[in-house]
């Protein structure tokens, strides 16, 4: 098996990444749900997965 040596950009990169990413309360996940099961905003309108918007 072999094994790949990171390089220390990429783990600066990883490590600013998991930082800054946004950290959702229990409730804006628990609005997010629901108003995904009312269907009344669409997956790519709450900007729960990265904020990718069509």
């Amino acid at each position: 098996m072999r094994k790949t040596i990171k390089i220390p950009g990429e783990k600066i990169v990883k490590d600013i990444k998991r930082a800054t990413r946004k950290q959702y309360s229990s409730e804006e996940k628990i609005r997010i749900v629901l108003d995904g099961l009312r269907g009344e905003d669409s997956m790519n309108g709450t900007g729960f997965f990265g904020g990718f918007n069509s």
